[in-house]
């Protein structure tokens, strides 16, 4: 829908179902490497893959593993919801040249988009319809919500802005041995201030926490509150070269339990295009890490994103060539040492053809 000739723009989406839901247990198969989404951490050293053991992969080259679900033979009436909506407000279109008030309103827009999806068992309630009511942990099946809301000021302006944006990204699921939640909330604030054509200074601010409850696996719990700081410099220079350079510094710590973890970022990117036929992409990042804990475990796995303690240094390489109007062709290179662990290098070649 579109209210005053787009000041509001947005749509609504709202489904409802039942059926018969089987109760379901997991479990991890190989495939070919980097064609997954988990990797396997055998944290207690026995050789034995463990369900609790897989964790979802920071690295594309680590991620050998999928999770594959099997029904059981106890089925359970559950209700389906569906709600989704996205919303914009753009006060620009009906005061773009006004001045005064007015055109200090119309330097706003704001963004909001939800996504839920929600099965419970059917206990003839309304609120097993509803998708914003409180469902009690032993009537839910599974639950994913996803909001995003984002305050924009001057944000087609050419010398600053500032964003402002919060997110939500929450599941549930109840499996065999008990409900499993994931779950992240973060702030996010950035300012953007061009000090002269070409060169740009970013400023972003993130605070927020992440949290994994699993009642059957208790030693993977973690409730880790984090904040990032991150300067970052970009000279662009029109659309054929773009390169960067910036700092991030990370505190966070499991309240759980007594891990604390401090980190310290120094990434340098470039980018180059050759109009309508390559591009060519570089990365490289060294990172600093201090980090209070026990690696080898759930909650050290998470904190370090698949980092170690100490000195990590990480790099790529990408070219993109357009071949015809049909066949594109990229080639990439990835390399990483971690902590105390040996060079990892990794290569990819890819043929797409778009039709």
């Amino acid at each position: 829908f579109t209210i005053k000739k787009g000041l509001v723009t947005g749509d609504l989406f709202y489904e409802l179902g039942t059926g018969q839901e089987p109760k379901r247990e997991y479990t991890f198969v190989e495939v070919e490497p980097g064609l997954g989404v988990y990797t396997w951490n055998d944290y207690n050293g026995n050789g034995t893959q463990e369900l609790d053991e897989f964790e979802i992969a920071v690295f594309a080259d680590e991620a050998n593993f999928i999770q594959v679900f099997v029904p059981t033979d106890e089925y359970i009436q559950s209700n389906v919801t569906g709600f989704s909506y996205s919303l914009g407000i753009n006060p620009k279109t009906i005061w773009f040249n006004k001045k005064g008030w007015q055109g200090f309103i119309g330097k706003f827009s704001v963004q909001s988009n939800l996504q839920m999806t929600r099965k419970v068992l059917d206990d003839q309630s309304f609120n097993s319809y509803n998708p914003f009511g409180t469902i009690e942990d032993s009537l839910l099946v599974s639950s994913n919500n996803y909001w995003l809301n984002t305050v924009y000021f001057n944000r087609s302006g050419n010398k600053f802005g500032i964003d402002y944006s919060y997110l939500s990204n929450f599941t549930k699921q109840v499996i065999t041995v008990g409900p499993e939640s994931r779950g992240k909330d973060e702030h996010k604030i950035t300012l953007r201030y061009k000090i002269f054509t070409p060169i740009t200074l970013n400023v972003t601010y993130y605070v927020g926490n992440k949290l994994l409850a699993s009642e059957g696996f208790t030693a993977k719990n973690y409730f880790i509150p984090y904040f990032t700081i991150e300067p970052k410099i970009t000279v662009l220079k029109s659309s054929v070269f773009r390169t960067s350079v910036y700092y991030q510094y990370t505190e966070s710590n499991n309240t759980e339990s007594t891990e604390l973890l401090e980190s310290h970022e120094l990434t340098f990117d470039m980018r180059y295009n050759v109009v309508a036929k390559s591009t060519i992409s570089a990365k490289f990042s060294y990172v600093n890490i201090r980090f209070d804990g026990i690696e080898e475990s759930p909650v050290g796995y998470a904190m370090l994103e698949g980092l170690n303690n100490g000195n990590n240094i990480l790099w790529n390489v990408s070219i993109d060539r357009k071949l015809s109007q049909l066949l594109q062709l990229n080639v990439s290179y990835e390399g990483r040492k971690t902590g105390e662990s040996s060079i990892t290098h990794v290569g990819r070649l890819q043929m797409r053809a778009i039709f």
